[in-house]
């Protein structure tokens, strides 16, 4: 393994060990593309909608020059905070995603890249997108799917907008078709339908 990635994972949680999260050669495969294009991304805003616990999130803030995230629990967001109380590049928002009145998108700027782990449901997930469309975003901006195998809602939005030409897939992140994860529940089925992420480059 690339030694500065190796320093990026050292003490990570995966998804064999919390299925909150994403698997440790998901993570493994977003370092390798952020390093391989890191004048981009040092220069750039992630985005993370849904924190949960804060494992992605520290991640993002060794590939970026700053990582807004959000999401609805007080609880998860304290304990996000608490495990990256080293990083200084981190902004935690509390934000419910899903209510009518919510303007997370105005609040940001200058975004390389979205990472979208909120809710699996199709119609939340097509608000995501929608929203991320709306950002004052930088050129080649790129979205990152998780659960892309696990949930079929989270495959049929995405293959929804990359068949209206509004996204642009780039590469599979993560295990392919086939993925055993015991520790997922029965809402998500113990073997990926499909491979665990995607990453799209939004079209103008």
């Amino acid at each position: 393994m690339n030694p500065e990635i190796k320093n990026i994972l050292f003490g990570t949680v995966g998804k064999l060990k919390d299925k909150g999260t994403i698997s440790i050669k998901f993570k493994h495969d977003i370092c390798e593309w952020a390093l391989t294009n890191k004048k981009f991304c040092q220069s750039k805003t992630a985005v993370e909608l849904g924190t949960c616990l804060g494992y992605t999130t520290r991640v993002l803030s060794h590939l970026f020059d700053k990582v807004v995230t959000f999401d609805n629990l007080p609880d998860r967001i304290y304990k996000a905070k608490k495990y990256n109380s080293d990083r200084n590049n981190i902004e935690f928002c509390y934000e419910d995603l899903y209510d009518p009145e919510s303007r997370w998108w105005e609040n940001v700027d200058n975004v390389g890249l979205v990472f979208i782990d909120a809710s699996h449901e199709y119609e939340h997930i097509k608000r995501d997108i929608d929203n991320v469309l709306k950002l004052n975003r930088s050129d080649n901006m790129l979205i990152i799917f998780d659960d892309y195998g696990m949930f079929p809602e989270v495959k049929l939005a995405v293959m929804e907008y990359i068949e209206q030409g509004r996204l642009q897939p780039v590469q599979y992140l993560g295990h392919p078709k086939g993925f055993y994860c015991p520790e997922c529940t029965i809402r998500i089925p113990a073997v990926s339908l499909d491979h665990e992420g995607v990453m799209c480059l939004v079209k103008k």
